[in-house]
């Protein structure tokens, strides 16, 4: 199954922020707001760093058998469901990690109906050792 998307800098701030929360749904970050905002924009500014490397923009998506492939005219790769750590949803993403913690971001707007969103996280989540919803 395959969905294609364009990615943003919000999306990868929605993982940047997604790995922030404890399991209770409390944050990990710095109790002092000035430097929680420094850190989330620093973060911000690297991965505009690697822009030109597929960071951004268009990308197609494919869960297969044995693995999910991530393409796009720039760049190819996969990640075999053996390697993948966790698999996470959230109201606005799907996120696909393997244990390095570089997610496949999938932003759940690229859907065309709320059945074939449901088909791809049934998926994906049947292959994941574990499954956050």
């Amino acid at each position: 199954m395959t969905a294609s998307y364009e990615l943003s800098s919000a999306d990868h701030l929605a993982w940047y922020d997604h790995c922030l929360l404890l399991p209770d749904g409390q944050s990990a970050r710095s109790s002092s707001r000035v430097s929680a905002f420094l850190r989330r924009w620093r973060y911000a500014q690297q991965v505009r760093a690697f822009g030109s490397k597929g960071a951004f923009g268009p990308r197609t998506i494919e869960l297969g058998p044995e693995a999910v492939r991530e393409f796009s005219a720039s760049f190819d790769f996969s990640t075999r469901w053996q390697d993948v750590a966790l698999v996470s949803l959230t109201p606005t993403h799907l996120f696909i990690a393997p244990s390095s913690m570089n997610a496949h971001i999938i932003p759940l707007r690229c859907f065309g109906s709320a059945a074939t969103q449901e088909e791809f996280i049934a998926i994906a989540q049947s292959h994941a050792p574990v499954a956050i919803a």
